[in-house]
């Protein structure tokens, strides 16, 4: 098993790339069209692999069509550990399609949820043998929980990637050392009037905040020590 553990969502994307978005009742003929796996753990574990990380990836799938070809991408990636992915009888693996506009340059996500996140009852301790890091989606949250609590009790580290609300949320981010949310996050969830108090809030409990903002690219601000952090937050209550 690698040092790397990944734990969240995986879905089946089909991806259309398209000259503008439709308008209603529209026909609309695609540029591209592309099949393959994704999903917020699914896409990090498959980064992760191509830039040559071993990891070992959780997350639960269906016993079906789509399900297979998930596994089956995962599976041909060098680098990707897939004997902790769940995969159940009862469970209808996620869909999500995708349209890529060309003319603003935006990409619009429309999904089905499977049918059951991971549960509290699916973590397994021995998961965090020879771990050292953990990277959270924020699905399945409770069961996220759970797992990122026995990962502090070992002193492994831990990372989540935050894009919208979510229940168990508040309970999860303090567990973390580094977070990585979104621009709209912090406007529409956390209604802060400024990217760098977002980042104080989460600078509380956590050492560093990444937040991506779209094509203006990303902040990052770190917690070096107590004193850097006062700081921050001075400069931030300033704004």
């Amino acid at each position: 098993m690698s040092a790397i553990l990944v734990f969240g969502a995986s879905c089946l994307d089909y991806i259309a790339q398209v000259n503008h978005f439709p308008q209603p009742d529209e026909k609309l003929r695609t540029n591209s069209l592309t099949i393959c796996g994704g999903g917020n753990a699914g896409n990090t574990a498959t980064c992760l692999s191509r830039l040559g990380i071993k990891l070992t990836l959780v997350t639960k799938i269906g016993n079906d069509l789509n399900g297979e070809k998930i596994l089956q991408g995962f599976q041909e990636e060098k680098n990707i550990d897939t004997s902790l992915i769940l995969i159940r009888s009862a469970v209808t693996s996620q869909l999500t399609y995708i349209i890529v506009d060309i003319e603003s340059k935006t990409r619009t996500c429309l999904y089905s949820a499977n049918n059951e996140q991971m549960l509290i009852d699916d973590i397994n301790p021995q998961w965090l043998n020879e771990i050292n890091f953990i990277h959270f989606d924020s699905r399945s949250t409770e069961a996220a929980v759970r797992l990122a609590k026995l990962a502090k009790e070992k002193s492994i580290l831990c990372s989540l990637d935050i894009e919208r609300e979510r229940p168990f949320l508040s309970e999860l981010v303090p567990l973390m050392d580094y977070i990585i949310t979104t621009e709209n996050y912090s406007r529409n969830v956390c209604k802060d009037s400024t990217l760098i108090h977002t980042a104080v809030r989460f600078l509380e409990t956590c050492r560093f905040v990444i937040i991506t903002c779209g094509a203006n690219g990303s902040i990052l601000v770190e917690k070096f020590n107590k004193n850097s952090f006062d700081e921050v937050k001075k400069n931030a209550d300033h704004e």
